[in-house]
């Protein structure tokens, strides 16, 4: 804002809190400043992740596709008049006081973020100034003629045309009680000719903003819907390693043609299907090819995702339930990952095993606990071997034991 600020000719009188109040030479250069904030703040790239993400600052399209709203919305207010002019001491700038201020700060109020709304003096006053602009471009009628100044008619011309090219929208909403005024104002609003869409939003949404469309990009709880998707879609790829691992009678996909390799490798099948379930769904997942040495997980169906958005899109209205739903996949992956860590370890101690071993969870439970038997016995074998000064070597074997056991 400071940079259009410098480049259009303003003057920054002061900020109070998280707002400017800011003065200009003419109505036209005040007006061209909002437009070219506005259009600076939907088309910046410096906007965080973090806030692109947030309800606040989502991406808002209008029927045409065009973006409307993107990241923090800014409202602005315009008022025409003559302020009291004071030099402050410790700042050492002028600054401004009086009825004329109050004004203008009650007419920002009213306007709701990415709104420009402007008071009745100043739609007067740029009234005038239009009719005076089309004296000079339609008419042919000298700048000095039509304007007391012909400097000032020069640079009023010059910021008439670059409004001409951005284009603008204007609409009364009416008149409005002001805070602390006794007489209602008459308000419009006014926007840039490509953020036209915003007085749509405006009129038909009685001033709400909706994003229907972009409802996976919303957060709730800090958590983005589509990372929940993704979080999900990993904890059902974990799950069918761990259920092809367990099943010895899984049958392949061929990975060339996409059909299966027997009469029962049909999703239906009791024995080769694996089966991830949440909260609201259980749906079968597509089958597990295997590779020498290898699994690699097929394509998952897109009636599961279907069914998925549904919950998500339900989740979105409710914190409580959208954090829940994250502990139940985070628990659902932190149980494949023991499992395939304590597959892996067992893998580790057999020297005759390069891949992870297919047999089921009893199984694995049965040999790791005949592992840690053994492993006591050595440790047991050691402990008496040192005490009797026995051969150290032994002890070195039991203990790169233990470390791999580890």
């Amino acid at each position: 804002m400071r940079r259009q600020l410098r480049i259009i000719g303003g003057y920054e009188v002061k900020t109070e809190g998280d707002a400017f109040m800011v003065s200009f030479p003419t109505p036209t250069s005040a007006l061209l400043w909002c437009f070219a904030v506005q259009t600076a703040l939907l088309t910046t790239d410096e906007w965080p992740a973090e806030i692109l993400a947030s309800d606040q600052g989502c991406e808002v399209r209008d029927e045409q596709d065009q973006v409307v709203f993107r990241g923090l919305s800014v409202r602005m207010g315009i008022h025409w008049g003559t302020p009291v002019c004071e030099h402050d001491l410790v700042t050492r700038r002028m600054d401004y006081f009086g009825p004329m201020v109050n004004r203008a700060s009650r007419v920002s109020s009213v306007a709701d973020g990415g709104q420009i709304t402007i008071s009745t003096d100043y739609y007067n006053e740029f009234e005038k100034i239009k009719e005076m602009h089309n004296k000079v471009k339609n008419e042919g009628v000298p700048i000095a003629a039509v304007y007391p100044n012909k400097a000032l008619g020069e640079v009023i011309e010059g910021h008439m045309e670059k409004l001409e090219e951005i284009g603008w929208v204007q609409e009364s909403i009416g008149s409005t009680k002001l805070k602390g005024l006794e007489t209602p104002e008459k308000i419009w609003l006014m926007f840039p000719g490509k953020l036209a869409s915003r007085l749509k939003v405006v009129t038909e949404n009685n001033g709400r903003i909706e994003n229907n469309n972009n409802k996976n990009n919303k957060v709730i709880a800090g958590i983005n819907a589509e990372s929940v998707w993704r979080l999900r879609n990993l904890s059902l790829r974990l799950e069918e390693i761990c259920s092809y691992l367990g099943s010895e009678y899984l049958h392949a996909v061929k990975e060339d043609t996409g059909s299966n390799s027997g009469p029962d490798s049909s999703p239906d099948s009791d024995s080769g299907a694996a089966v991830g379930t949440d909260t609201a769904t259980s749906a079968s997942t597509a089958t597990v090819t295997a590779t020498a040495g290898s699994v690699s997980g097929a394509s998952k169906p897109t009636f599961l995702k279907d069914l998925v958005s549904k919950n998500l899109e339900d989740l979105l209205h409710k914190e409580s339930d959208m954090i829940s739903f994250v502990d139940h996949l985070v628990t659902r992956v932190e149980n494949c990952v023991a499992v395939l860590n304590m597959r892996k370890t067992l893998t580790q101690l057999n020297p005759n095993a390069t891949t992870l071993v297919r047999s089921d969870l009893d199984s694995v439970l049965k040999d790791l606990l005949g592992s840690f038997g053994k492993l006591d016995g050595l440790q047991n074998r050691a402990v008496a071997r040192s005490n009797n000064n026995s051969n150290s070597d032994d002890v070195a074997s039991v203990e790169a034991f233990v470390d791999a056991t580890e």
